[in-house]
């Protein structure tokens, strides 16, 4: 099938990092430069696949220093607060698509959780490894409604934001 036609894309599909890319190719309208950068965020009807296959947990994706963000609808829906799973998950991607926690982004603190990947270790960050799947963001979500505090960063990674605004 074309990827790049979403007409032919079919619910409940799996998608690839090369098939996600292909969309992108496809129906990207922006570029990043090397004084500008831009993000393409892309909601799926469908689950994202490795080479273990489908993956049933994993509610988004940021591909590499691509600027492309996939969200994958059915799994996001899946859960009992879809419309704050799918806030957070964006933002989640949008920090490593924007390169935090060691990803681009220089580190002000030592708050890199280098098994996880570009992770923070502050469990109270929406960085946190454990955001990435159904359970543990579900959990981060409850806990951060019940503090009632609008923001999700960890202060390590708002440390980093910080310091690569030169502030």
């Amino acid at each position: 099938q074309d990827i790049g036609d979403l007409a032919d894309l079919s619910a409940d599909a799996d998608f690839t990092v090369e098939e996600i890319l292909g969309v992108s190719a496809a129906h990207r309208q922006d570029r990043s430069s090397a004084s500008r950068r831009t993000f393409h965020v892309i909601f799926f009807d469908g689950y994202f696949a490795d080479s273990e296959g489908r993956q049933e947990n994993v509610l988004g994706v940021s591909i590499g220093d691509t600027g492309v963000i996939a969200m994958f609808k059915p799994v996001i829906d899946t859960t009992s607060s879809a419309r704050f799973v799918e806030q957070t998950t964006l933002i989640h991607e949008f920090g490593h698509a924007a390169g935090l926690v060691n990803n681009g982004v220089a580190l002000t603190s030592a708050h890199h959780d280098a098994p996880n990947g570009a992770h923070c270790t502050n469990d109270r960050c929406v960085m946190y490894y454990l955001n990435e799947g159904t359970a543990g963001l579900v959990s981060f979500i409850q806990r951060y409604l019940a503090t009632g505090d609008a923001v999700v960063f960890g202060q390590e990674c708002l440390d980093d934001i910080k310091g690569a605004a030169g502030k």
